[in-house]
């Protein structure tokens, strides 16, 4: 059993804007996958909140459940502070159901300027955001754009095709047998 992989089952009264403290945090942890809707303030928030009790993730898979609301958060992530997994520990980060929205893009360019260790970053694309060849050129240029300009560290970014998505379960998270369950 790979000792770097570590599956937990959490239920706390955990809210958006809670600072952790030692009985929220667990620095064991060292592959995460969460959901999340960037197109909700709170569920943005709280992404934030949980990522700063997992102070050593060093691979993180987002599935984004992003449908497009014309919220882009981008005040948020400019004045967010600290999340120290991401500035100092994620080397592979997994942002899976990529549809090229802007509060996603806006993520992507909060981990492009915070993220100093990361090493590969794939985008998977959502399958019903492929309806046209010119959609999928101008999300790919929006995150060549984004490599080019705002990068902090030396990180390969990786744009690939739904038929790589991983159908998450209870059951294939909690195999401890293998390095990252959450790979596809």
């Amino acid at each position: 059993m790979p000792s770097s992989c570590l599956f937990w089952c959490i239920v706390w009264p955990l809210q958006p804007g809670i600072l952790p403290s030692p009985s929220t945090m667990l620095p064991g942890v060292k592959k995460l996958a969460v959901k999340v809707n960037f197109g909700v303030s709170k569920e943005v928030k709280m992404l934030v909140a949980f990522l700063r009790c997992f102070p050593n993730v060093d691979t993180l898979h987002i599935e984004s459940l992003t449908e497009p609301t014309g919220r882009k958060h981008a005040k948020f992530w400019r004045e967010l502070s600290t999340v120290e997994c991401i500035e100092s520990h994620v080397k592979k980060m997994v942002v899976h159901e990529y549809r090229g929205d802007q509060s996603e893009l806006r993520f992507l360019k909060f981990i492009s300027r915070r993220a100093e260790v990361l090493q590969t970053l794939y985008v998977l694309l959502n399958r019903e955001s492929l309806t046209s060849v010119a959609k999928v050129r101008k999300m790919t240029r929006r995150l060549v754009a984004l490599s080019r300009l705002t990068w902090s560290g030396d990180c390969q970014i990786m744009v690939l095709g739904p038929e790589l998505q991983n159908d998450w379960s209870f059951q294939k998270a909690s195999d401890l047998t293998v390095d990252d369950p959450f790979h596809w």
